[in-house]
């Protein structure tokens, strides 16, 4: 509901940021008007540690764009709220299966409630740190899993995710570490039992 009431006014008004969402924005409008990104990558010595960073949320933008047909400002207002959406849905599911439906459903309320979440997520295009909290939930959801159940499925879901992080912001970098030591200290815990 708040999405629906939302969109219009939103979609009506000029994308405005500053800082690195500019830039992100400005690199999804240069990858639509050139139709590649390959002038972008070919310069990937200028960039120290991970080639073409940040790289996700300029794709998802220049992808909206291609649907618009056009460099369309207020599709790439609907990124920032659709992984809110996505955000909460992971919380929620991952709450869910630890805990009874009202602590999950009072939970998740409690997280869609807190008010810098609702601007990051509805104020703020293409802000890269909604991502990257949905990418850290999720990792971190299903690390939990796989050290409680076991499963490659809750494996390759926290890999994913986490790699998924590493390619959204610098702050994934450092997390898919952590994710990686945990992966590797329940392999060697595992094989030694």
């Amino acid at each position: 509901i708040p999405v629906l009431v939302w969109m219009p006014f939103e979609r009506a008004t000029p994308l405005t940021s500053w800082d690195a969402w500019a830039i992100w924005m400005l690199k999804a409008k240069a990858f639509y008007v050139d139709g590649t990104m390959s002038g972008y990558l070919a310069r990937h010595e200028e960039f120290v540690g991970q080639p073409g960073y940040p790289l996700l949320v300029p794709l998802y933008a220049a992808f909206l764009y291609v649907i618009e047909g056009d460099v369309a400002d207020g599709a790439a207002k609907v990124i920032s709220p659709c992984f809110l959406l996505a955000l909460l849905g992971v919380f929620h599911h991952f709450v869910r299966r630890w805990t009874p439906p009202v602590p999950a459903l009072a939970f998740t309320a409690m997280l869609a409630g807190i008010p810098m979440v609702d601007h990051l997520g509805f104020e703020l295009a293409g802000y890269a740190g909604t991502a990257l909290s949905l990418y850290f939930v999720a990792a971190a959801g299903f690390v939990y899993e796989w050290y409680r159940e076991g499963g490659v499925v809750n494996l390759a879901g926290a890999c994913l995710a986490a790699t998924t992080a590493a390619w959204t912001k610098n702050e994934g970098q450092f997390f898919l570490a952590a994710v990686l030591v945990l992966v590797a200290f329940q392999l060697f815990r595992v094989r030694t039992e």
